[in-house]
């Protein structure tokens, strides 16, 4: 496929010129002196535009020069490209050799890195070329795993309840059986303990009244209790 698209030369140090292009503001090249710089252009501008129909990415038209706006001293140019050559050349994967440092090596291997996509894009980076990203794809979801999982989700909310349930029952069972030995336990207090009160001055005299007010003898209500009736 053949193309023309706008190219502007902005001067830089010394004899260094640097591309951009108006239509594809990720593209750029430089050169030393014009002709270097048109080179590198023309070549920036063919992988642009190969990459862009690889990748299916629409292209778009052509800006008018005239509306281009630049600063003053720079020079635009028409660049004339044709992308068939390439696609019959570089359309296919090769097989090269690239030496790291063990570490990287490792460190690539524990992270599920993919060294040739690496290489891959800071090649297109070092050229001026656009890094398109590549969506992960979102792997399907896997319908089984996910009935399972919401069967022993539900397997643990109903061993949680019967849990929950047991500890509720166990609870009140020891709270029965404290009250219980509450009770018996201030029973004997009752009857072990009211003949000797009875003996001691002050809580006599008190017990005294307590029996003449309420009419109950706190010594026969303790040896009742202690009799069983």
């Amino acid at each position: 496929m053949q193309y023309v698209f706008t190219a502007v030369y902005t001067k830089g140090e010394g004899e260094t010129l640097h591309v951009s292009f108006p239509d594809f503001p990720e593209c750029s090249a430089q050169g030393e002196g014009m002709l270097d710089a048109a080179k590198k252009a023309e070549t920036v501008l063919h992988l642009c535009l190969f990459d862009m129909e690889q990748q299916g990415v629409l292209i778009p038209k052509m800006k008018d020069p005239g509306k281009i706006e630049v600063n003053p001293g720079d020079v635009i140019s028409m660049v004339v490209v044709d992308t068939d050559p390439y696609h019959s050349r570089f359309a296919h994967s090769v097989q090269c050799t690239l030496s790291v440092p063990s570490w990287i090596e490792d460190a690539a291997g524990r992270t599920s890195l993919d060294l040739s996509q690496v290489l891959h894009d800071a090649v297109r980076r070092e050229i001026g070329m656009p890094v398109h990203d590549v969506p992960t794809p979102t792997p399907a979801p896997d319908v089984q795993n996910e009935e399972v999982a919401q069967d022993v989700l539900l397997e643990n909310n109903g061993n949680q309840k019967v849990r929950s349930g047991g500890r509720k029952v166990a609870n009140a069972i020891m709270i029965g059986l404290l009250s219980v030995l509450v009770i018996a336990a201030l029973l004997l207090a009752g009857m072990v303990l009211t003949p000797w009160l009875d003996n001691v001055p002050v809580i006599g005299t008190v017990m005294q009244t307590i029996e003449t007010r309420m009419n109950i003898d706190f010594i026969d209500l303790g040896l009742g209790l202690r009799r069983g009736y």
